[in-house]
């Protein structure tokens, strides 16, 4: 098992800074666990409000997706804190886009 063991309390989570998500202006996460073997990580990921991605995504991966603070625009769909994603690989997904931004859990996975 390549990730391995994490426990990180809230201070911890806390003093972690945002990183910048490449290529995605306006969109930025913290690393909570890696496999550095597959990829598969576990992040928050926040975005700025006004933020906005118009392209459709797809993946080659597992997608797990729950909405902590904000509200996100998913197609036509208002997103609320409590919302949550379950995409098998090759799901097409979005636009996405948020008045206020938010912040999201998500698990990206290889079975």
């Amino acid at each position: 098992m390549a990730r391995g063991y994490v426990e990180l309390f809230t201070e911890d989570i806390e003093k972690m800074p945002w990183q910048p998500v490449k290529g995605v202006p306006g969109l930025y996460e913290k690393i909570l666990s890696m496999d550095p073997e597959t990829g598969s990580h576990t992040r928050l990921l926040k975005a700025d409000s006004g933020f906005e991605r118009n392209e459709r995504l797809t993946h080659d991966f597992w997608e797990e997706t729950y909405l902590l603070e904000g509200s996100c625009w998913h197609g036509d769909k208002l997103q609320k804190p409590g919302a949550y994603y379950c995409r098998p690989p090759g799901t097409e997904h979005g636009p996405f886009r948020t008045d206020e931004g938010y912040i999201i859990l998500e698990n990206r996975y290889y079975l």
